[in-house]
This record gives C-alpha cells, sequence and structure tokens, in this order.
C-alpha cells in the first residue's frame, strides 16, 4: 500500500518530494496493525522546525532504497497532535520501530540518516550478507566460481552495498543459485575501470551473466529498482539459466599419473593465503582428517575452529600466523563454495596421494599387474618391489617366502580389496552391497521423497559419486545443484520431475 510519487507544501521550504514514504496521519493504528506490511514498519514524526526538511528527504531516500522489504510512514505531529500524543513522542523529529511477529515497538535512537534508517531495517530483518565486493581483480575468480554459476552484478554510486541488494543476496530462492557481485562507481576518488569494461555509462544498473560467458549477459532494463521487481526479473533469468551455457562447459582436466616409487612427504599441502578452498576433489572432508593433515605437516591445530560461515575457505585451512585478535590456528568451515581470507590457508590432499587404504590397493594392484603384463616368470621377488607394495603385501596372508607366486599374489589381491570395500547411499539413494564378482560393486537406491537423508554409514558423501550414482540407476543429473542450505536433505538427492515453480535442478549436493 505504499504510495506514488506525493508532494507536499512545507511553509519553510517549499515542495517537498514523498514519493516513497507514506503520509499516515490518522491511519496510524491501521498501518503499523500486525500482517499490513510483509517486512518491520519505521514511522517518523515530524513537526515545522528547521531541521524538518533534512530529516524527511533522509527518510525518503530509505524508504526508496528499501521499498519491498519495509513500510515507512510520517506522521506530521502539528497536524495529527492526538497521534503522536497517543504514541507517547515527547519530542521531534522521532522515529519508531515496529518489529514482525510479537516484539515490542522500540524508539530509534541512531542517526537521522539515510544509513541509519536502512541499517535499522537490515537488523530487524536479520537476513545474511552474502555479496562480495568485487575489484579488478578479483572479478576473474569470481566469475569463474562453479558453485553458483549464475553471476548478479549491481553497479552503484554508493561506496557500499545496499540493503536491497544484499537482502537479495540471502533470499532462499535466489542465493542457491546466484552470486551477488557489488561495484561502486568510485574506487579512490576516480572512476572504476570495471565500468567501463563493461560499457556501464550510468548508475545504478544491474546485470546477471551466466559465468564468464559475456554471450549470456542481460541487463535490468526497469527504473523500478526495488525488492519485488529485481526478485521477479532474477527469478526468470534463473529459468531461463537452468541449461547453463554451451560456451562454459564443465571440463576435467587429466591428471598425472602417480609414481608409486615417488611418494611425497605428506599426503596433503597448503594453499597460498587468501585461496577460497581446495579443488573438490582433494578436499578434506572431516574435522577428524583435517587435525591429522595439519599434524603430519608439522603444524599446530589447537586452538580450533569449527562451523559454518560463508566468509571462510570451505573445508580445511590454517592461519600459521595467530594474533591476540584471532588466535585460532585449525579452521574447519561446513559451509560448501565459503570465500579466501588472506589470514588463512587451506589445506588439501595432494593430488594423487593415496589418502585410503582401497585406493591404495586398486593402484598397487594396478601397477603391480601392468608392470607383470606379458612376463614370463611366474615368480617374482618381494625385496624388488618399491617399498610402498612391500608394507601393502605385508597385511596379506602370504607365506613368509622372499619369493611369491605372481597368480597367487593378484588373487590376494583381488580378495583383499572385496573384502575393504563399503557400500555407500544417496540421500535418496540407499546403498545394497552386491558380491557377485570378485571386486565388489556399489549399487545404489532411492529412498521415498520426502525422506530427510540416508541412514549414517549409507549417505554419499561426494558430489562426483553422487553423480555416478543418478547415472547408474539411468536417470538424469543435469542440471544440477551443490550448495550449503538447511531446507533441504543432506549429501546427494534427485528432483525427478523439475518444473516452473518447484525448480529446474535435477541432481542436488
Amino acid at each position: 500500500r505504499l504510495l506514488g510519487a506525493e508532494e507536499r507544501w512545507d511553509p519553510l521550504y517549499g515542495w517537498i518530494y514523498v514519493p516513497h514514504a507514506r503520509n499516515v496521519g490518522k491511519e496510524l493504528d491501521s498501518f503499523i496493525e500486525p500482517g499490513n506490511c510483509k517486512g518491520p514498519v519505521l514511522v517518523l514524526f515530524v513537526k515545522n522546525d528547521a531541521i524538518r526538511a533534512a530529516v524527511l528527504r533522509s527518510f525518503e531516500d530509505a524508504a526508496q532504497e528499501i521499498a519491498g522489504l519495509a513500510c515507512l510512514g510520517i506522521v506530521h505531529c502539528d497536524d495529527q497532535p492526538a497521534v503522536c500524543a497517543k504514541q507517547n513522542v515527547r519530542k521531534t523529529p522521532s522515529v519508531m520501530l515496529y518489529p514482525t511477529g510479537n516484539r515490542a515497538a522500540r524508539l530509534y535512537r541512531g542517526r537521522l540518516s539515510e544509513e541509519g534508517f536502512t541499517a535499522a531495517v537490515a537488523q530487524m530483518i536479520g537476513f545474511n550478507d552474502r555479496t562480495v565486493h568485487l575489484t579488478h581483480r578479483s572479478l576473474s575468480e569470481f566469475l569463474t566460481g562453479r558453485t553458483r554459476p549464475i553471476k548478479v552484478l549491481l553497479f552503484s554510486r554508493r561506496p557500499r552495498t545496499p540493503v536491497i541488494f544484499k537482502a537479495l543476496s540471502s533470499d532462499a530462492e535466489l542465493w542457491p543459485h546466484m552470486e551477488f557481485g557489488f561495484i561502486p562507481e568510485e574506487v579512490d576518488n576516480a572512476r572504476n575501470p570495471l565500468l567501463d569494461a563493461y560499457n556501464i555509462e550510468t548508475v545504478p544498473q544491474v546485470t546477471v551473466q551466466y559465468g564468464p560467458d559475456l554471450s549470456t549477459k542481460q541487463t535490468y532494463a526497469s527504473t523500478d529498482i526495488t525488492y519485488p521487481a529485481l526478485k521477479e526479473w532474477l527469478l526468470a533469468r534463473r529459468a531461463e539459466f537452468w541449461l547453463g551455457s554451451p560456451l562454459w562447459q564443465e571440463t576435467t582436466p587429466e591428471e598425472p599419473e602417480a609414481l608409486l616409487d615417488d611418494t611425497p612427504d605428506s599426503n596433503y599441502e597448503v594453499l597460498a593465503p587468501g585461496t577460497k578452498g581446495c579443488p573438490t576433489d582433494l578436499e578434506i572432508k572431516s574435522v577428524s582428517e583435517c587435525q591429522t593433515a595439519l599434524k603430519e605437516l608439522g603444524m599446530d591445530v589447537d586452538p580450533r575452529w569449527v562451523s559454518n560461515y560463508p566468509e571462510l575457505p570451505s573445508k580445511c585451512s590454517v592461519r600459521e600466523s595467530p594474533s591476540a585478535e584471532h588466535p585460532e590456528r585449525m579452521h574447519f568451515n561446513s559451509f560448501v563454495g565459503g570465500a579466501g581470507r588472506q589470514d588463512l590457508s587451506p589445506v588439501c590432499k595432494r593430488p594423487g596421494a593415496a589418502t585410503s587404504a582401497s585406493s591404495a590397493a586398486a593402484s598397487a594392484a594396478s601397477t603391480l599387474s601392468a608392470a607383470m603384463r606379458g612376463a614370463e616368470v611366474q615368480e617374482i621377488d618381494i625385496s624388488s618391489l618399491p617399498q610402498q607394495l612391500q608394507n601393502m603385501l605385508q597385511n596379506l596372508d602370504l607365506n613368509s617366502a622372499a619369493e611369491i607366486d605372481l597368480d597367487d599374489l593378484m588373487r590376494k589381491l583381488a580378495g583383499n580389496l572385496a573384502t575393504k570395500s563399503k557400500p555407500r547411499a544417496e540421500v535418496k539413494v540407499n546403498a545394497e552391497p552386491k558380491a557377485t564378482s570378485t571386486a565388489a560393486k556399489q549399487q545404489y537406491v532411492k529412498l521415498p521423497v520426502g525422506a530427510n537423508g540416508c541412514p549414517m554409514g549409507s549417505e554419499i558423501l561426494t558430489f562426483d559419486e553422487c553423480r555416478q550414482a543418478i547415472l547408474s540407476l539411468g536417470l538424469k543429473p543435469d542440471p544440477y545443484w551443490t550448495s550449503s542450505y538447511e531446507g533441504l536433505p543432506r549429501h546427494c538427492s534427485l528432483r525427478e520431475r523439475p518444473g516452473e515453480g518447484i525448480g529446474f535442478e535435477r541432481m542436488h549436493f
């Protein structure tokens, strides 16, 4: 029920334009009644005094910025003294805050400025700001991030992110699919070069594109820069981009072949400070492995920090130089797709490192088989094998002779792998072990729609296995969604019938 453009005659300052803040007068009780506004309510009480015009202008600027998030009203106490007395207004200008729900109204005690009013609304709404302040150096990394491939950019005259853009970045229908970047018009009192790179002539301006593919860029053309209008436009863009970009396809780089006789000192490595996280297949998945990795690298673990926060690197990281303000060393952040921070270095598995008994056994068996393929002799000298293979063979039930039969060795290796395999499942996909061959095979099943997740121990814990499980069931995984959101089943799940209104993504991790 916000009014359109309204102009009032002020006896001291002439015409004053109040296009977004509503003049409520005697309708105050109805205006502040719970349920009439989707968000909190702010009411400005004013009289004809010297500072009235400046406060009205700031209040109107705030009303314009947060239109759709909150309702702002004005009561002129010279015209409505009974209304002001009923609200116990003892001085003017004053602002009363009326939160949503059953929380009591209170007097606003901050600065009577646009920034102060919008900050009060942001505090009452309590959203989680996920915007990224972009620079020429960080733009490329922002656009190529695959966790949320739809990129929304706001070019603004303001030096700080507006409240409405922060609210969009935390909207449950938008943030799991989109990443929001903020670009100010000026940097160090000079025009921001990113505006020229995007051919931006006037601000504010909102654009959206799929990853770094500029051919998909679209610009918001309407002058209605309000929360509901922008959200509606972004939801429409989300529906257009659900198939992705043909010019930005995922590629899987070939990994170098690991040599068994060139094992590094550690199975883990530390990336450069400021890196946002490890490659997906090299992430450390648990707190205990993060502790093990730091100890193996000769680093202190305590004090440690374990939580879920979007502004830290995802999974395992370490602060090598703690301070009095930030004494924590080990960090484990379960948020998917975190952000880089200059005082934290991600800790990752080293490419090609053997971090599990099953993968080590499989790699060793494959290498040994390849090395012996075509050999005329059927016996080998154990002491001639690399040390890693010797250590592995000690765990098998072999005789103590220095030489063993090759066929017997290969049978032992295959049997050892089969007994150590562990079946897993998906959040709509449960595992059923099936021993129909010498090597154990994974089987997956879907749980009923609406299930919270898989039983403990039967969960699918990696993105790649989730994709493999869905394909093995003869279903389509694309387009996929991967992020961290408490309103969805944990780990791997599937939407079999995507569509308008419910979402187009199939695989969810």
